[in-house]
């Protein structure tokens, strides 16, 4: 059987190192000769910087909000960890003037004295380039990310991350450099990392910067 997939001219591909070496744990992968990894592109002449304030006159939301963003294709999905997230982020010290986006379908609960604003499934790439423009910082409670495109997505628009150590995150956005990754489930951490930003903007404009410059040389 070694010998059939070798002369299938099969190549596998995996969107980061850490699902590489997972995948290089089967006899398949080792007799087809390896596996190759590729990171998922992106378009950034979409993901790009743009106007913070226009984005956000755009989108309703007051110039001096501290503006978290967070979601994905599906709020309900378990691995997104999402009621988990806000229940975090309703912790947060001083959370007048805190106003969250959550994007993606469905709803979750709300706890009291969040303010979120369900924005629904986005179709049009520019409508989630303009949305993650207009943040501080995208906020990510993943359980799992093989890779974590949404998170480069962010980084092309100059908006800092907030993520778990896990999966493929930390090649799509490395602690200390474009983002503060936390260990799963530590909310103090994640609430800790979030204030961090909250008061400095030096600290945002500089992993700003590094992501957007990370996310333009990778294309």
């Amino acid at each position: 059987k070694l010998r059939t997939y070798r002369n299938c001219g099969a190549r596998i591909v995996a969107n980061s190192h850490w699902l590489a070496e997972i995948a290089l744990r089967s006899p398949i992968a080792k007799a087809c000769g390896g596996v190759e990894v590729i990171p998922p592109g992106i378009d950034t002449t979409v993901f790009k910087p743009h106007d913070k304030m226009l984005c956000r006159k755009h989108l309703g939301l007051a110039a001096d909000a501290f503006v978290i963003v967070t979601g994905g294709a599906s709020l309900t999905d378990e691995n997104k960890n999402v009621p988990w997230l806000l229940e975090q982020l309703s912790r947060l010290p001083h959370r007048d003037g805190i106003i969250i986006l959550a994007f993606g379908e469905g709803t979750v609960p709300v706890p009291q004295g969040l303010e979120v604003r369900f924005t629904g499934g986005i179709r049009d790439r520019r409508d989630l380039a303009r949305l993650l423009a207009a943040a501080d910082v995208f906020v990510s409670a993943s359980l799992m990310e093989t890779y974590g495109l949404t998170l480069v997505e962010a980084m092309a628009c100059g908006t800092p991350v907030v993520a778990f150590q896990v999966g493929g995150i930390p090649e799509a956005a490395p602690d200390g450099q474009a983002a503060i990754l936390c260990q799963p489930q530590d909310g103090s951490a994640l609430d800790e990392a979030i204030t961090k930003l909250r008061n400095s903007p030096q600290l945002r404009q500089r992993l700003g910067n590094v992501g957007r410059e990370m996310a333009q040389t990778r294309n």
